[in-house]
């Protein structure tokens, strides 16, 4: 289960403050009394090409009490081809560094957003949960509402029990649930161990 060392409490994405450097993010998170902080590759890129060390951020996160609870890759992975598909998994190794690094709890990206192919997808799935594995990482794989094919709780689901890895679960998001029509009911199909996130929002 992904929240096994998770604190109660709840996180605060850096995308709610978008643009603020990963210092005073995590001292905004402190102020606000959040209990864990949830990362995008792209935040530890900027904090290190300004200059920053891992291990000094992975230092202020444990002093501050706080849990990283997930990093987060780019979409795009899934049916990626030649050099791209190159890119985006040396992404996916960096964000799995990142996440031994400052410790957290997952990590994860959205599914594609475009029609692509189930076997494709499942097979590119398997790929990178075999890679998370490795490093003993669960994935956390989230949905988005307005994707042409896995837009809901029910077609996920299909997706990640297709892959067939243990280590994969999903992240809800309040929003996309909304865009994408998902039902209640579909909840019904996905163990609680599978879930490893909520997003709350209401953008």
């Amino acid at each position: 289960m992904v929240s096994r060392r998770a604190r109660r409490g709840l996180g605060l994405h850096s995308l709610t403050v978008k643009g603020t450097a990963a210092e005073r993010f995590v001292a905004l998170a402190v102020e606000a009394g959040f209990a864990g902080v949830e990362f995008r590759l792209d935040d530890i890129a900027a904090y290190t090409e300004a200059g920053g060390r891992l291990p000094i951020l992975a230092r202020q996160v444990k002093d501050a009490g706080l849990t990283v609870i997930r990093i987060a890759f780019p979409v795009g992975w899934q049916g990626s081809e030649g050099h791209d598909r190159q890119v985006r998994f040396d992404g996916i190794r960096q964000t799995l560094d990142v996440a031994i690094e400052l410790e957290a709890l997952t990590i994860g990206s959205p599914f594609a957003t475009r029609n692509l192919d189930p076997r494709r997808a499942s097979a590119d799935l398997q790929e990178v949960a075999t890679l998370a594995a490795a490093a003993n990482i669960p994935l956390s794989m989230e949905f988005l509402g307005f994707a042409e094919r896995w837009r809901d709780i029910r077609s996920a689901w299909a997706l990640v029990e297709e892959a067939g890895q243990n280590n994969v679960h999903l992240l809800l998001d309040t929003f996309h649930l909304y865009r994408g029509e998902s039902d209640l009911q579909g909840l019904q199909v996905v163990p609680a161990s599978r879930i490893a996130l909520v997003h709350v929002n209401d953008a």
